[in-house]
């Protein structure tokens, strides 16, 4: 089972968490347009989700709290991740995340935690990752 279609119709939705519940396939494209101005929180961490993050993902700039850990996604993190300038928590560890960080990086002024670990990230981590000030651990 995926995140069903039907999700599109949450527009007031601020919290989304499903991990544990064997999602299973590609995320859709089509619920994160509608959840931009709204949803804060998103954890789909446990799953057996897997292929790149949708670019209207990126969409989602209210987002705090990120946890897609203990996946199976993949690709490379594109420069719209910087897009998420509301974050403060991102747990991407144990996926399939590969390539460079993104120098948008940056742009998440208010980053506090960022795990990526058990990835296959290059080691180079973008001089720009200086901007986020609160930034208080990552790995």
């Amino acid at each position: 089972q995926t995140l069903p279609e039907s999700f599109s119709f949450l527009k007031n939705i601020t919290s989304l968490a499903a991990s544990h519940t064997r999602i299973i396939g590609k995320l859709p494209r089509t619920p994160w347009l509608t959840f931009s101005a709204t949803l804060r929180e998103l954890d789909l961490s446990c799953n057996k989700i897997y292929g790149p993050l949708p670019v209207e993902f990126f969409s989602l700039s209210q987002l705090s709290y990120l946890s897609l850990h203990d996946n199976r996604f993949c690709g490379i993190l594109s420069e719209n991740f910087g897009k998420l300038t509301n974050l403060i928590h991102c747990h991407l560890f144990s996926n399939r995340f590969g390539g460079s960080l993104p120098f948008s990086i940056g742009n998440l002024l208010h980053l506090k935690t960022l795990w990526l670990h058990d990835n296959q990230f290059s080691h180079q981590i973008p001089f720009s990752i200086g901007n986020c000030i609160h930034l208080e651990w990552i790995s």
